[in-house]
């Protein structure tokens, strides 16, 4: 593991997640793809660490004729990192956004994600869908990324390495 790296990724936890509230994680990779395999494991490694437990609940991207789960209020909502916040792929961008929608009360954040949108009609729904949301914490995993993330919501946006990274 690569030392700096991972003190980023620990600072950047420390700014958006409380220790004491509980948490779940969406996003379980229940597809083929190694990267998003490993991005899972490092993000496990890194908030299993950081809260010292295990997230309450993991969920995968459930389908929209699949109610979503109760959650308290204070239950901290975090999405899985990656490469797919924008057109790209639809039905987890849907997902993302349902989510944000859904969990107006909740903290929610997106770990690091690379963002690219083709349809300006879809980037301007992502963004009311995300300034919506008084509690949304935008990460990104490149300069590119954070540079658009900024223009998505009214929130703060970080830039931050790679889940995969924090691997042991």
């Amino acid at each position: 593991m690569n030392l700096p790296e991972i003190e980023y990724i620990h600072r950047a936890l420390e700014q958006v997640l409380d220790k004491n509230r509980s948490y779940v994680l969406f996003g379980f990779p229940n597809h083929a793809n190694v990267g998003d395999s490993a991005i899972w494991m490092g993000t496990i490694q890194a908030l299993e660490f950081y809260f010292k437990k295990a997230p309450s609940s993991t969920y995968e991207i459930i389908p929209h004729t699949v109610p979503l789960p109760e959650l308290s209020s204070e239950t901290q909502i975090i999405l899985r990192g990656g490469g797919s916040l924008g057109d790209l792929w639809e039905s987890t961008q849907l997902f993302r956004e349902r989510i944000v929608a859904n969990y107006p009360h909740n903290r929610i954040v997106q770990l690091p994600q690379s963002i690219f949108f083709t349809d300006d009609q879809k980037k301007e729904r992502c963004r009311k869908v995300f300034s919506a949301h008084v509690d949304f914490h935008l990460m990104t995993r490149d300069q590119e990324s954070y540079n658009q993330a900024c223009e998505l919501h009214y929130g703060q946006s970080y830039l931050v390495p790679d889940f995969a990274l924090a691997l042991q």
